[in-house]
């Protein structure tokens, strides 16, 4: 029974843990989906001020290329590759 007992604590141990786990892993996956939303609204804003795709560091237009792959970007290629030198 003592085995039992101790099997037992080790198992909610585990259980609150692994609990634990999946509240942080959803709690980061809500702020990641949260930053997207605010990307993709802020895109619609910029697509109502007639900004939209002309990229915030060069002020050159971003290529359509890139824009279809991340249509909330507000960086050319050419600024993103510079962020990084």
């Amino acid at each position: 029974e003592a085995i039992s007992a101790v099997q037992g604590q080790k198992g909610k141990h585990f259980q609150t843990e692994l609990l634990d786990a999946f509240i942080k892993a959803l709690s980061e996956v809500n702020k990641i989906r949260d930053q997207f939303t605010d990307a993709l609204e802020n895109a619609l804003i910029r697509i109502e001020n007639k900004t939209y795709g002309i990229c915030r560091v060069t002020g050159k237009l971003i290529q359509r290329k890139r824009l279809e792959a991340v249509p909330h970007t507000t960086l050319s290629m050419e600024a993103k590759l510079n962020q990084y030198k």
